[in-house]
């Protein structure tokens, strides 16, 4: 049997990881919502705590309780679902928790055989998701993440800007983005229609 590729055990290793980080394994779309509040408190050498607005914003996001979404009468209850949970999560705790910022620390942090050094000095985080499996919703949070702790906390060292940049792969893509984050029809951008920002 061949061993797996080298994107499978990094994957794998991540996942075990911001487990153990948020304090329980994440389970599937039709499982329940988990009734432990999760932990999001070091769990291994090297980890950090995340910020005050770090951690405000992971417990407003995925409560255990749904989230109201609507204008009375029409009001509907909301859950992000677990991957796209597991992807924000992800994000923040290479991010924030274990510092990771470029490729070969992610190599170094996963103990697997490193492809290559990076050569640009830039951050990057990359995701996968399916189509139609919520990716504007992540980058919504992803944004408000940045953009929160560059305000909020300033001083944290987290090297997070007060702006963002979406590139679009195409005009079709790039008008659903625009009807997302800024609406031209009069509706309500994602970060007020979906429970982004914190009361």
């Amino acid at each position: 049997m061949s061993p797996k590729p080298l994107q499978h055990q990094v994957i794998e290793a991540m996942k075990k990881r911001v487990d153990a980080w948020r304090g329980f394994p994440l389970g599937h779309a039709p499982d329940a919502y988990p009734d432990e509040a999760p932990r999001y408190q070091p769990a291994a050498g090297g980890e950090r705590k995340v910020s005050d607005t770090t951690m405000a914003l992971l417990q407003h996001w995925f409560r255990k309780e749904p989230h109201l979404i609507g204008l009375e009468p029409r009001t509907y209850a909301f859950k992000y679902w677990p991957h796209q949970r597991r992807l924000v999560e992800t994000f923040i705790y290479l991010h924030e928790v274990a510092g990771v910022r470029r490729t070969q620390d992610l190599y170094a942090l996963t103990g697997v055989e490193k492809m290559g050094d990076q050569r640009d000095p830039w951050t990057k985080l990359g995701g996968q998701l399916a189509t139609g499996s919520g990716k504007t919703k992540m980058m919504s949070l992803i944004i408000a993440w940045s953009y929160l702790n560059a305000v909020c906390e300033p001083d944290n060292g987290l090297g997070l800007g007060r702006h963002s940049i979406l590139i679009a792969p195409g005009l079709f893509v790039k008008d659903r983005l625009l009807q997302d984050f800024r609406p031209l029809d009069h509706g309500a951008p994602v970060f007020w229609s979906d429970p982004v920002i914190p009361p």
